[in-house]
C-alpha cells in the first residue's frame, strides 16, 4: 500500500486480478438470551361504595391496605386503589370516610353527617353434642366345630431347574362374612407326578446372521419339558354354633361445632371498616403461575342529619271544638281543663274561694248561665266539658313537639353551632268586652314578662298582680292572669319529661318565675340557658262578634316554638333549620 506524493494511500490488486484484501477484525458473537417471562401478577381493585346508592360518590373517601407480615401499610384518600400483592403475603383491608363534619350553610334540606359499616366478630363457636345408641348381638359359650376337607388336583406346569418348586404348600386362609365360617389350607403336596411328551417343534427358519447376532448361551432349539402334576389339598374349616344370644348396645357421642358471628354497625370515621373480602379472614396470596386480580369493596352507608323545621306556632283553630291552642271561660284566668273545669265548678259553689266571683261565666249567679236558667246552663257546662277535652289534647300536643321534636333537635344542632337555643313564647289574649268590674280573687302572683322587639332584643317587665285587682277595662290583668296560669298549666306538663328536667334542674331553662335579683344575673341566666322561655299578656283581640259565644276562640293562649340564634343578646332564627312549608 504505497502512498503517493499526496500523501493518499494507494490500493493495489493482487497477482494482476481484480481481487483486493483488507485486513478487518470480526469478532463472533452470540445473540443475548430472550429475557425470562415476567413473574406471575397478584393485584388487588379496591373501591369504597355507597350502600344505599351506588352510582352516588362516597364524600371524603379512605383506603388502607396493611401488609400483615411486614406492618407496612398504605393509605389514601381515594374511592378506589390498586395495589400489587406479593406472593406468600396476608393482607388487610379497611376503608371509611373522614366525613365527620357539616356545616348550617350547605344547601339541601338533608346533609350527610357520616357514613356507617357492618364488623362481623367472631364468636365461640356452638358445639352441639348428640348421643345415639347402637344395638347389637352377643354370642356367649358357643361351641367351636372343626372339620377337613381332602381335595385333589391335576395340572399341567413346564419342569424348571429346580425340581423342588413342584411340591410347595401355600398357607390360605378365608372367612365367610355371613356364616362367620374360617376356612385354612393346612397341607398341600404333590401325591403323582409324570412327565409329558410334548410334540416337536416346527425348525426354525434360517436367519441371517450377518444381520443380527443371537446370544451364544441362547439355544432357541431346545424343547421344553412338562409335567402332570396330581396334588392332594386338605382343608380345615372352623366355624360356632349354639350358646345363648345376648341383646348388647353402646353409646356413640358425636360433636357438632356450629361457627358464631355477630354483625355489629360501627361508625366508619377514617378507615375503620374492613372489606368485604377481609371481613373473617385475610387475604392470601400464593405462589401461582397465573396473573391474580381481586376485586374488592368497602361498603358505606351513609347517616343524614335532617333540618328541623325552624318553627311550630299554636295560632290557629282547626274546627269548632277541635282548636289547637287552650282557651278559657269568660272572665276567668284558668285554663279550662277537664280536671280543672270540675274543680272550678265546685270552687264557684257556696263558701269556696270562688264564691263571690259572679263574672266568671259557669258560676250560679252568672246572668246569663245561672241556676234560674237550668237548661241553658247546662248545655253551656256540657259544651265547655267538650272544649276541656279538646284542651287537654291540645296540651298535649304542645308538650310533645317540645320534649319530642325540638329538644333533640336543639340537641343535634348545638353540635354544629354552640349558640343554638330553644325559644318557647305564650301570649295570651282576652276578648274586647269590658271586664273592669270583675276582679281577681286569689293568691298574688309576679312574674318577668318577656317580649323580642323589633331589632332582636328582649324586653322585660316586671308584672304582678294582688288579690282583688281589677281585671281593667281593656282587659290587661286579665291576660296578664291568663298567660300566667296558661303557661304554669303547661310548665307542669312539660316537667313530667326526664329531658326538660335535665335542662331544668341545670338552670339551663329561662324561667320567667325565677327571681333574678338584676338585669346582670338576668342576662348571665339568659346567656347560659340552653332554652328561653317568654310570657306575655296581650290585652285584648279587636275582634267584634254579635253573639257572646262567638267570643269563645278568642279567649287563648297562643303559643310560638323556634330554634333560635342568640348571639350579642339578640334573637335570631337559627340557620340549621327550614322555614316550614
Amino acid at each position: 500500500q504505497p502512498k503517493n506524493n499526496r500523501g493518499d494511500t494507494v490500493v493495489v490488486s493482487r497477482g494482476g486480478f481484480d481481487l483486493y484484501m483488507f485486513t478487518y477484525s470480526l469478532e463472533c458473537q452470540a445473540p443475548p438470551p430472550p429475557p425470562p417471562p415476567p413473574p406471575p401478577m397478584a393485584v388487588l381493585n379496591v373501591t369504597v361504595i355507597d350502600k344505599v346508592d351506588a352510582s352516588r360518590e362516597v364524600l371524603e373517601p379512605v383506603i388502607k391496605i396493611v401488609d400483615i407480615s411486614s406492618g407496612r401499610e398504605i393509605m389514601e384518600n381515594k374511592a378506589t386503589l390498586s395495589y400489587k400483592l406479593e406472593a406468600g403475603k396476608e393482607y388487610d383491608v379497611f376503608g371509611g370516610s373522614n366525613k365527620n363534619t357539616l356545616f348550617c350553610d350547605m344547601p339541601g334540606d338533608s346533609l350527610i353527617k357520616y357514613y356507617t359499616a357492618r364488623q362481623i366478630n367472631i364468636l365461640e363457636p356452638t358445639i352441639n353434642r348428640r348421643e345415639k345408641i347402637i344395638e347389637y348381638d352377643s354370642i356367649v359359650n358357643p361351641t367351636l366345630n372343626v372339620a377337613y376337607d381332602t381335595t385333589y388336583v391335576t395340572s399341567i406346569v413346564p419342569m424348571g431347574e429346580n425340581a423342588a418348586n413342584l411340591n410347595e404348600s401355600v398357607a390360605k386362609v378365608e372367612i365367610n362374612p355371613q356364616t362367620k365360617e374360617k376356612t385354612s389350607i393346612t397341607s398341600e403336596k404333590v401325591v403323582e407326578l409324570n412327565f409329558v411328551k410334548c410334540p416337536p417343534r416346527e425348525p426354525e427358519k434360517p436367519v441371517d446372521i450377518s444381520i443380527i447376532s443371537l446370544p451364544a448361551q441362547k439355544n432357541i432349539s431346545q424343547a421344553q419339558p412338562f409335567v402332570e402334576l396330581k396334588k392332594e389339598i386338605i382343608t380345615k374349616r372352623e366355624w360356632l354354633s349354639g350358646g345363648k344370644t345376648l341383646k348388647k348396645s353402646y353409646k356413640l357421642v358425636e360433636f357438632d361445632t356450629i361457627p358464631n358471628y355477630d354483625t355489629l354497625t360501627i361508625n366508619a370515621i377514617g378507615a375503620a371498616a374492613k372489606s368485604e373480602y377481609t371481613h373473617i379472614k385475610r387475604i392470601n396470596i400464593s405462589p401461582t403461575t397465573q396473573d391474580t386480580l381481586i376485586n374488592d369493596i368497602i361498603l358505606l352507608e351513609p347517616v343524614y342529619f335532617v333540618k328541623p323545621v325552624c318553627s311550630v306556632d299554636f295560632v290557629n283553630f282547626a274546627a269548632e271544638y277541635n282548636k289547637n291552642v287552650p282557651y278559657y271561660q269568660t272572665a276567668f284566668w284558668k285554663v279550662n281543663t277537664s280536671r280543672g273545669l270540675e274543680q272550678h265548678l265546685l270552687d264557684m259553689q257556696k263558701d269556696n274561694y270562688l264564691e263571690s266571683a259572679a263574672c266568671i261565666e259557669l258560676h250560679p249567679r252568672h246572668r246569663t248561665y245561672g241556676v234560674w236558667n237550668a237548661q241553658n246552663r247546662k248545655n253551656r257546662i256540657e259544651e265547655y266539658r267538650t272544649y276541656a277535652k279538646d284542651v287537654d289534647k291540645n296540651l298535649r300536643v304542645m308538650k310533645n313537639e317540645i320534649t319530642e321534636h325540638f329538644l333533640p333537635a336543639m340537641d343535634e344542632l348545638a353540635v354544629l353551632s354552640p349558640d343554638t337555643k330553644l325559644l318557647v313564647k305564650f301570649e295570651a289574649y282576652s276578648d274586647r268586652r269590658d271586664a273592669k268590674l270583675c276582679t281577681y280573687i286569689g293568691n298574688p302572683i309576679s312574674y318577668l314578662q318577656g317580649k323580642v322587639d323589633a331589632s332582636g332584643k328582649i324586653v322585660f317587665s316586671d308584672e304582678t298582680i294582688g288579690n282583688g285587682a281589677s281585671l281593667d277595662a281593656d282587659n290587661e290583668n286579665l291576660s296578664k292572669l291568663r298567660v300566667y296560669f296558661g303557661y304554669t298549666e303547661l310548665l307542669g306538663l312539660l316537667k313530667q319529661d326526664k329531658n326538660f328536667n335535665h335542662y331544668m334542674n341545670g338552670g339551663l331553662v329561662f324561667n320567667p318565675l325565677a327571681n333574678y335579683l338584676s338585669a346582670e344575673k338576668r342576662a348571665e341566666a339568659l346567656a347560659k340557658a340552653k332554652i328561653i322561655i317568654l310570657i306575655e299578656g296581650k290585652y285584648y283581640d279587636k275582634v267584634t262578634k254579635e253573639n257572646e259565644e262567638d267570643y269563645d276562640p278568642v279567649r287563648r293562649l297562643n303559643l310560638y316554638i323556634q330554634l333560635i340564634n342568640y348571639k350579642y343578646e339578640r334573637v335570631e332564627q337559627s340557620p340549621c333549620c327550614i322555614e316550614k312549608k
